[in-house]
């Protein structure tokens, strides 16, 4: 936005409407319900933002021999998948499996896509 005027035109808010909610049902793509999300990450600093700022109330992190393992309750939606994405190769779904086959037929996609290695040729 550059520039903002009010204007003459009256709005109407729908009886029972909450601004919150609607963002936080409605604008994160749900796919489902809630699932319980089971994630390893291996990278000290991705756990110390996930420690300040929880992505769930019953976020839970234990820490093992190689990394650390993330349980959380959580909107199953396409922005839950952004967000994992984000993470690259420093995170693994654990759970549900479901969720766990879709990243890993992503990853076996994105390896044979970059292993033809001439797409870059075709694409000038």
């Amino acid at each position: 936005m550059s520039d903002v005027r009010p204007t003459e035109t009256a709005i109407t808010i729908p009886e029972g409407f909450d601004l919150d909610t609607y963002i936080n049902s409605e604008l994160s793509f749900p796919i489902g319900d809630d699932i319980k999300l089971k994630a390893f990450f291996c990278e000290k600093q991705d756990v110390e933002r996930l420690r300040e700022a929880p992505i769930a109330t019953d976020q839970k992190i234990t820490e093992n021999d190689d990394g650390w393992i993330l349980q959380a309750t959580v909107s199953d939606s396409y922005q839950l998948r952004w967000w994992l994405r984000g993470y690259g190769e420093r995170v693994e779904v654990i759970g549900p499996k479901d969720l766990r086959q879709e990243f890993v037929e992503m990853a076996q996609g994105l390896a044979e896509r970059y292993a033809a290695g001439d797409t870059l040729k075709t694409a000038r």
